[in-house]
């Protein structure tokens, strides 16, 4: 692999980087939107996170799989990739492996979020469920209220 070609991967490893930092955002600020029961903002970030998801799609079907599963590997993979002569190299590995590092933290940041946010939405639901139950059951305790034409007039006889 060139020089062109790891400063690519490693570009396209960045950007992916950036979009799940941008996702673990999005997931935060959701998970406080369904607490406040903020539904504009819980749409709001629903849709951010659909972009985000919809460039992290279009990023993985631009590297070739070889690139991202060797990438994926371990940063000992990408000594093919960086092993040139003197001290570039060195700081090349020392790049795709701190790059590497930060995107696997990020990414198990990210599938942490995503199941709180789940199981967040999944007792929001049953709550409103519960609601919606005591709400379709509470016409039959309570009829509705009698109108009084003349509230005076069964004072007097």
């Amino acid at each position: 692999m060139d020089a062109e070609e790891r400063s690519s991967a490693y570009e396209q490893h960045r950007r992916r980087l950036d979009l799940m930092r941008e996702l673990a955002h999005s997931l935060a600020l959701a998970q406080a939107a369904v607490v406040r029961s903020d539904l504009r903002d819980m749409q709001c970030q629903t849709a951010q996170q659909q972009r985000l998801c919809e460039q992290l799609s279009q990023l993985g079907q631009l590297a070739s799989p070889t690139e991202f599963s060797a990438a994926r590997r371990a940063p000992a993979a990408l000594a093919g990739w960086t092993r040139c002569e003197g001290a570039a190299s060195a700081l090349a590995g020392e790049r795709w492996g701190a790059l590497l590092e930060e995107l696997t933290q990020v990414e198990l940041q990210v599938a942490g979020l995503n199941r709180a946010y789940g199981a967040l939405l999944r007792r929001a639901s049953r709550t409103v469920e519960i609601f919606c139950r005591v709400l379709a059951t509470s016409g039959v305790t309570y009829g509705p209220p009698q109108s009084r034409q003349n509230p005076s007039a069964g004072l007097r006889k």
